[in-house]
């Protein structure tokens, strides 16, 4: 029995969680939902506060928190980008091509796995 199985329904929703991708897109999925609210709140308080002729860092200012919310969800999203680029077939291809030691690796897996 594993750690997690033996704590009862927490685990297995856990363990549910953590398939596939569930996890990833429920944070995601949470961050998009946290950046609307930001931007929301934040567009209100700046129509009572910055005019049209208001500087840009003015503006940047009363958007600090729906910046700081852009930049996690495109962090998030070059790292998940770049973990599927890692599991992929192609990123295998690349290394293959720059190292003969890699590709020895990668011929006996595709032999012993049928890939």
């Amino acid at each position: 029995m594993t750690q997690r199985a033996g704590r009862g329904k927490a685990g297995q929703i856990l363990d549910a969680l953590m398939k596939g991708q569930t996890l990833k897109y429920l944070i995601f999925s949470v961050l998009l939902l946290n950046f609307v609210q930001y931007f929301l709140e934040e567009a209100q308080q700046a129509s009572l506060m910055l005019t049209a002729e208001s500087p840009l860092l003015a503006w940047t200012s009363v958007f600090v928190t729906t910046i700081d919310e852009l930049g996690w969800i495109v962090l998030s999203g070059v790292v998940g980008a770049l973990g599927a680029l890692q599991s992929s077939r192609a990123t295998s291809d690349v290394l293959c091509a720059i190292g003969a030691h890699h590709c020895e690796q990668s011929e006996r897996r595709a032999t012993l796995f049928g890939d």
